[in-house]
């Protein structure tokens, strides 16, 4: 998978997370996000906030770093589409590869206040 398609995936997160994680956070993934939602692992995200989930951003500054031929790091940052719209988070995603494609383990994403 080339980089420009890990970032496609990762916009995924944020346009429907419910799905998505589902489909793409492994079981023991862990997500670090703004309160209320704390840090959290997957399967409580889903449970209890997944409404909370941001949906919709703009992602600017994309770097991705293969750590192993089976592990990368993507870190970029972001602004919101969504109310209150222009919220700035800098975020970071883990991806490991499996047998048929990659699978998140790790999310953070930390506000860093509006867009000006």
């Amino acid at each position: 998978m080339n980089t420009n398609e890990l970032v496609k995936m990762e916009r995924g997160l944020w346009l429907k997370p419910e799905p998505w994680i589902a489909g793409n956070a492994l079981p023991n993934a862990w997500f670090i996000l703004p309160q209320p939602i704390g840090i959290t692992d997957r399967n409580m995200l889903q449970r209890t906030h997944i409404e909370s989930m941001a949906t919709g951003l703009d992602v600017e500054d994309a770097r991705i770093e293969f750590l192993s031929e089976d592990v990368v790091l993507i870190v970029y940052r972001a602004a919101s589409r969504q109310a209150p719209a222009g919220t700035r988070f800098l975020c970071s995603s883990t991806y490991v590869k499996g047998r048929r494609s990659w699978s998140l383990t790790h999310h953070q994403r930390s506000p860093v206040g509006p867009t000006s």
